[in-house]
C-alpha cells in the first residue's frame, strides 16, 4: 500500500468523505481555473471550506489558490481556509516570485505539481528547473511519469530497459530517495500495487480527478474510476 494516497480536484464533502472511507489520506482541491479540463472541478472557498470540514484527523488537505489570493494580507479570504499545503503548478515558479506569499501565510507547506517525466528525461533534469528556495524541508513534489505515451507502467517496465539512456525504474526510485514524491501514471487495479514494490523510495500515489481533458500529455480518472482503482488499496 502506498504511504501516502492523494486526490486532486476533489469537489463536494460527499466525495472527500467517500474518499477517506476508501483510504485516501491526502485531500486536494483547486480554486483555480485549470485550461487542461472542461469540467466543473473549481471549487468556491465556501465549498473548499465544507470539504475541509469533513476531513478526519490526520488527512491532509492542500488548496491550489488564484494567484490573487496569496498576498498574505489581513483581509485576505482565505484566512478563514484552514490547510496543510499550498498547491502550484512547478512551471509557474520561473515567472512568479511566490516566496514572500509563502512566507506571509504561516506555516503552510508546499505541494509542487505539473511535473512530468518522458522515456528520454535525463534524471538530473527533472527537478533542475525548480528554484532552489522551494527544495525545503516538507516540500513535495508530484511528478506524471511518461503522460504521452499509452501504456505509459508497461513502458517504462519493459520497453526502457532495453535501452540504457532511458529512463529507468531505479532513477525515479532514486529521486524519491531525495525528496518527497507523488507519482501518478495509468494507474488501474491491476498494477497499482506495483509502484509500491518498485519505486520502493515513493512517498505515495496520487490521482487527478478530471473530465474532458483537452490535452493527452495527462494522467487523470473519471470519480467513477479513482474508486474503483481505489478498491485494489
Amino acid at each position: 500500500m502506498p504511504r501516502i494516497t492523494k486526490v486532486d480536484r476533489v469537489c463536494s464533502p460527499d466525495e472527500a468523505i467517500t474518499l477517506q472511507d476508501k483510504g485516501v489520506s491526502f485531500i486536494g482541491v483547486s480554486m483555480t481555473k485549470d485550461i487542461r479540463f472542461k469540467d466543473s472541478r473549481r471549487v468556491s472557498l465556501e465549498e473548499a471550506v465544507a470539504i475541509r470540514d469533513v476531513l478526519r484527523d490526520g488527512v491532509s488537505f492542500s488548496v491550489e489558490l488564484p494567484i490573487a489570493y496569496l498576498n498574505g494580507s489581513e483581509n485576505n479570504p482565505i484566512a478563514s481556509l484552514d490547510f496543510d499545503y499550498i498547491q502550484v503548478d512547478a512551471h509557474e515558479l520561473t515567472y512568479i516570485d511566490y516566496m514572500e506569499h509563502y512566507q506571509s501565510l504561516g506555516d503552510s507547506k508546499l505541494v509542487l505539481s505539473g511535473i512530468d517525466v518522458s522515456y528520454d528525461s535525463d534524471p538530473s533534469w527533472i527537478l533542475s528547473g525548480v528554484a532552489q528556495e522551494f527544495m525545503r524541508s516538507g516540500t513535495i513534489f508530484q511528478i506524471d511519469i511518461l503522460p504521452e505515451i499509452s501504456n505509459s507502467w508497461e513502458f517504462l517496465k519493459t520497453e526502457c530497459p532495453k535501452f540504457s539512456e532511458d529512463l529507468q525504474l531505479a532513477d525515479l526510485d532514486y529521486l524519491a530517495s531525495q525528496f518527497q514524491i507523488l507519482f501518478t501514471t495509468d494507474f488501474s487495479q491491476e498494477n497499482l500495487s506495483e509502484l509500491s514494490i518498485l519505486i520502493p523510495n515513493n512517498f505515495g500515489i496520487y490521482l487527478v480527478l478530471g473530465e474532458h481533458s483537452v490535452r493527452e500529455d495527462v494522467h487523470f480518472f473519471s470519480y467513477s474510476e479513482v474508486l474503483r482503482i481505489l478498491d485494489a488499496l
